[in-house]
């Protein structure tokens, strides 16, 4: 007789979903030749001092010529009621000098709002301060803030889903004596798929 002794299973299945924070950024011009734009990065959590979320690479323009901004990292400034920055900044021809300064060269384009206190709730918030430089060469530079337009930061939640399927799977398996117990050639083995996994029989090769 065959045993199969199982003290635990536990499996994770596809349905299950875990939070995520959207931060959304838009800059409405009202002015000047630099045009509106938004943009949006997702992250995990509520992001801190000093990393740099993942984003898709966005364009900023005045018309004619387009910088695309691929870097970024967020900072804070002192201790007592401090200014927070998201910094945002081309590959070549802008620098960060953290934790909230910046540098420009010709065809580098940086820009950042700041904020009093790191955002750690959901909601609309606009900085009180926000300025950014866009140089098309060495004797052109365009800038925007707040007397060309506004900017705006949302920060939401959103539902992502966990992997489906089999692909999170945590099996435990404990016997009050041997996990598994072979007999007469034959032992049961647990079948990894995407249905509720049954027990197969599989036929030890005889000699």
């Amino acid at each position: 007789m065959i045993k199969l002794r199982i003290s635990f299973l536990a499996l994770a299945l596809g349905s299950a979903c875990q939070a995520a924070v959207i931060y959304d950024f838009s800059y409405t011009a009202t002015s000047g030749p630099i045009q509106s734009f938004s943009f949006a990065f997702t992250a995990p959590t509520f992001v801190t001092d000093g990393t740099s979320p993942i984003f898709a690479p966005f364009t900023v323009t005045n018309g004619t010529a387009v910088w695309t901004m691929t870097r970024d990292l967020v900072g804070v400034s002192g201790i007592i009621d401090p200014d927070v920055c998201f910094l945002f900044a081309t590959t070549t021809g802008a620098g960060f000098i953290p934790p909230c300064g910046t540098s420009i060269s010709p065809n580098g384009g940086v820009f950042y709002p700041l904020f009093r206190g790191l955002p750690v709730a959901l909601g609309t918030y606009v900085p009180y301060f926000f300025t950014g430089a866009f140089n098309a060469s060495p004797t052109t530079e365009d800038r925007i803030g707040a007397n060309t337009g506004t900017f705006s930061l949302v920060i939401s939640e959103v539902s992502v889903p966990e992997p489906s399927g089999m692909s999170v799977v945590l099996i435990g398996l404990l016997a009050l004596g041997s996990g598994l117990m072979f007999k007469s050639g034959r032992t049961y083995l647990l079948a990894f798929a995407d249905e509720p996994f049954p027990l197969r029989q599989k036929q030890a090769r005889r000699n």
